[in-house]
């Protein structure tokens, strides 16, 4: 299982939970667990060269980038927290003392790297929050000691909680599994702490009181702080904008969005709790961007600047009817959500009414505020939905500390899909790695080494004029605006480390002055007819650069698409020769 870390560094370097992390094209570095438990989650120690995984057995390992030599580097693991919530027994509804499921251990559910470096918050199914310190007093290579384990003294249970509210609140409030964990950007010590049953709080550590409450009916699944990217800047907090910190995006289960405000919470230094934490309300009433009918959960929110404005990223949250058995992210900016609703239930209305033959059964449309729009029509807000070829993973934005988003990496099961967000358009890019080779079924390879150049400039011709896909009827937009055929020029923005290539002919073509390529070439087959001409480099990096579909040898063109599923390749043959 692949999974994308939630973090993007300073470093310029990605990681995946498939044993492999990225850096720049040809970069890349690889680690094995001592367990095959399975990961869930990576996270960088940001301002260093370590990382941290966490397993389903609740074990955290701590690895670190270390050189070998001048010119090369590994992954070492240094250190290994085995059962990490040994100490948090499970305690129903948090009241110690009672008997049942008294010896039965929580998991952890939310994982959290503080802002001050020096310690990994984690969250449990049973509602406790504790940290895990870093020994910073020890030497560095004592990794034995590098972890201070969680206990019960000083962790937030729920008991804890219920304590700071009111008794004539209890019944309203259920802090049970943790799902979410965020430092308030801007506002150290405060954290945001998120349960299963819809209940969010804002709690001070600093001061250990809780400074507000967040309540809803329908079950939390993510938050994302607005006006930010959520990759703070830690070595200089007080550079944060001032908006940063003060609304929360909220993502819940019935496939709702609700936006909070937290202007004036927060501020000053006093350490004497209130009487009773506020109550907080949404601004708004929450928006389901695909409703009015019942809609899938949103698992994911991301809320990320950019020079045009905000943009929205959320992962489901589409109609259970149609597309309960799909994988969808959706990317809006400048929307207004309400007004799509809007337009979702008058659309839904309308298509009622056109089903009725009576046409004095049309509804009427004026309890609505603001003028109907069509959530895609050109005159409506960016609004983009992909549905995606195989099952989600994971994805994460990836832009400069405090700066505007450039792209967003969607991990997917079977291929990884990068979405350029700084081209108008949102093209897709084509990553230098992790390329998917059967986007229609393998049924044949072949590897075809030291290639003419001369071929190669060709097939790189073609695939300029036709796209690499063989796109029929889009040769000619393609070779006026490389641009416009749907692909971003953008140049890959992870550029951590620095390649040296070494025992390995190199062609003098390049990709955006960062990739340098064999002069071998990777031939595959497909089922629907296809040949794929691949480019390769080190490192694991290869693109195609030309698709030979060959259906239209023995069909009309216009029949290429029905016989796709009936010609397929089932062999491969290279024969050296010189154009």
């Amino acid at each position: 299982m692949w999974r994308i870390t939630r973090q993007f560094v300073v470093h310029s370097v990605l990681a995946f939970v498939l044993r492999r992390r990225y850096g720049k094209p040809g970069i890349s570095f690889s680690a094995v667990h001592e367990t095959n438990a399975q990961y869930i989650q990576v996270i960088f120690l940001t301002g260093s060269k370590k990382l941290v995984t966490l397993t389903d057995s609740d074990d955290i390992y701590l690895w670190e980038l270390t050189s070998v030599s001048q010119t090369s580097c590994q992954l070492v693991q240094r250190s290994c927290l085995r059962r990490i919530t040994s100490q948090l027994k499970s305690l129903p509804s948090g009241v110690p003392g009672s008997s049942a499921n008294n010896e039965e251990y929580c998991h952890v559910t939310a994982l959290c790297y503080a802002f001050d470096g020096r310690s990994i918050l984690i969250g449990t199914d049973s509602g406790w929050v504790a940290s895990i310190r870093l020994n910073t007093s020890g030497t560095t290579d004592d990794y034995t000691k590098f972890w201070c384990p969680p206990s019960t003294d000083g962790a937030i249970n729920p008991s804890r909680i219920l304590d700071g509210i009111a008794p004539d609140r209890h019944q309203r409030l259920r802090a049970d599994a943790v799902v979410v964990l965020l430092e308030r950007p801007g506002f150290p010590g405060q954290l945001l702490i998120g349960y299963n049953s819809g209940l969010s709080l804002l709690f001070d550590l600093r001061s250990d009181r809780i400074m507000a409450l967040l309540p809803w009916q329908h079950g939390l699944e993510a938050a994302a702080w607005c006006g930010g990217s959520g990759q703070p800047n830690r070595s200089n907090l007080s550079s944060h904008p001032p908006q940063l910190g003060m609304r929360l995006l909220t993502a819940h289960s019935d496939g709702s969005l609700g936006v909070w405000s937290l202007k004036g919470i927060g501020f000053g230094t006093t350490t004497i709790p209130p009487v009773q934490p506020p109550l907080l309300e949404m601004e708004e009433a929450p928006s389901m961007p695909y409703g009015p009918f019942p809609c899938k959960l949103i698992s994911k929110v991301f809320w990320l600047p950019s020079s045009l404005g905000g943009i929205t990223v959320f992962v489901g949250g589409m109609p259970r009817a149609t597309y309960g058995e799909r994988h969808t992210v959706s990317i809006l900016r400048g929307s207004n959500i309400d007004q799509a609703a809007n337009a979702n239930v008058i659309a839904a209305r309308l298509a009622a009414a056109a089903e009725a033959e009576d046409d004095e059964e049309i509804p009427d449309e004026s309890p609505l505020s603001a003028p109907p729009i069509h959530v895609f029509d050109s005159d409506a807000p960016e609004h983009v939905c992909l549905d995606l070829p195989s099952s989600l993973v994971d994805l994460i934005p990836v832009c400069p500390v405090d700066g505007p988003v450039q792209i967003l990496i969607i991990l997917c099961e079977e291929e990884m899909v990068v979405v350029d967000l700084i081209t108008s358009g949102w093209p897709f890019m084509r990553p230098p790695y992790l390329a998917c080779l059967h986007t229609t079924s393998l049924t044949t390879y072949n590897l075809t080494t030291q290639v003419s150049s001369t071929l190669l400039s060709n097939l790189e011709a073609a695939g300029a004029f036709y796209g690499p896909e063989g796109r029929f009827g889009r040769g000619g937009a393609i070779a006026d605006n490389p641009s416009g055929g749907g692909w971003s020029s953008l140049p890959w923005p992870i550029q951590g480390g620095h390649a040296l290539i070494n025992g390995s002919r190199l062609s003098t073509s390049s990709l955006g002055g960062n990739i340098l390529y064999t002069d071998d070439l990777l031939l595959t087959g497909h089922e629907d007819g296809s040949v794929a001409f691949w480019r390769l480099s080190a490192g694991g990096c290869l693109r195609r650069i030309y698709t030979l579909h060959t259906a239209i040898l023995f069909e009309d063109v216009s029949q290429l698409f029905r016989m796709s599923n009936s010609t397929l390749v089932v062999g491969l043959l290279s024969c050296d020769y010189n154009i």
